[in-house]
C-alpha cells in the first residue's frame, strides 16, 4: 500500500512544549545538540515537491512558448537548478504511478498533491510513456531541456496513434516494449547520460552498459531478427555480443 507524506501539521497546531526542569536541559537545547528528524524530512519532501512543480512549470512552456521565448528558458533554468540539487551526489529517481509521484528517496511514498499538479504530472509522463526517471549527478540544463522536448515529440506521437490502440493485454506490452525502445535511441541519438527513463533502477546503474545498449538500439544492431526498419525494439543478449564483437 502506498502511503501519502504530508508536511502540514494534521490538527492545524504545533503541541506545546512542556517547560523543562530545573537543572535539566530543555527540548530546545537538545535539538540544537542533534539534527530534528521530523523537520530534516519535511524540508526534503519539500526541496522534492518544488523540484517537480518547477518540472511540470517546464513541460508546460514547453507546449505553450517558442524555443526561444524568454519564459520557457526561465522555467528551464528552475528546472534544472532543482533537479541537480535534489540529486545531490548520488541520483534522484522517480516513480510515476496512477495516482501521483513516489521517490526513493522518500520510501516510495507519493508527494504531498493538494492543488492537483502531481497527479497531473503523472498523468502527462505516463502518457508520454514513462514510469520511471533517474537523474544522475552528470546531469546537464541542456538534458533536462532534451527531455522536456521529448515528452512533447511523444505526447504527440501518441496522440496521433491512439485511436489505433487496442486495448489487448498483448499490445500493452508490446507498447511499452516500444516506448521504452524510443527513449533509449532518443536519448542515444542526443548523447543524453545524465537522465535515464524506465531504467532498472533497484540495482546500482551500469552507465557503461547502459551506453552499449543505447548505441545498438540507436544503430539498428546487427541482428537479422529486425524485421522494419520503423519497429524499434530491444536488443537481446546475442545483439549485445555482436555489437562488441
Amino acid at each position: 500500500m502506498v502511503r501519502v507524506l504530508s508536511s502540514i501539521d494534521k490538527y492545524g497546531y504545533v503541541a506545546k512544549r512542556e517547560l523543562p526542569v530545573k537543572g535539566t536541559p530543555s527540548a530546545e537545547s537538545a535539538t540544537n545538540a542533534a539534527p530534528n528528524g521530523p523537520t530534516v524530512e519535511s524540508d526534503k519532501i519539500a526541496n522534492i515537491h518544488r523540484t517537480m512543480v518547477n518540472f511540470y512549470l517546464l513541460l508546460r512552456s514547453q507546449r505553450l512558448y517558442e524555443v526561444s521565448h524568454p519564459q520557457r528558458f526561465a522555467t528551464l533554468g528552475l528546472a534544472y537548478d532543482s533537479l541537480r540539487s535534489v540529486a545531490g551526489h548520488h541520483k534522484f529517481e522517480l516513480h510515476v504511478r496512477r495516482d501521483g509521484l513516489s521517490s526513493s528517496a522518500l520510501g516510495d511514498a507519493l508527494l504531498p498533491d493538494a492543488t492537483g499538479e502531481m497527479l497531473a504530472l503523472s498523468s502527462t509522463l505516463r502518457q508520454a510513456g514513462i514510469r520511471r526517471i533517474l537523474v544522475l549527478p552528470k546531469v546537464s540544463q541542456e538534458e533536462v531541456d532534451i527531455l522536456a522536448e521529448l515528452v512533447k515529440v511523444s505526447l504527440m506521437t501518441t496522440q496521433h496513434a491512439g485511436a489505433a490502440q487496442t486495448s489487448t493485454k498483448t499490445a500493452d506490452n508490446e507498447d511499452v516494449g516500444t516506448r521504452d525502445g524510443w527513449w533509449i535511441k532518443s536519448f542515444a541519438e542526443r548523447d543524453v547520460e545524465g537522465i535515464l527513463v524506465n531504467a532498472q533502477v533497484d540495482r546500482k546503474v551500469d552507465t557503461l552498459l547502459t551506453s552499449l545498449i543505447a548505441t545498438l538500439v540507436a544503430h539498428g544492431g546487427h541482428s537479422p531478427r529486425v524485421a522494419s526498419e520503423n519497429t524499434v525494439r530491444l536488443p537481446g543478449f546475442d545483439d549485445l555480443i555482436a555489437t562488441l564483437k
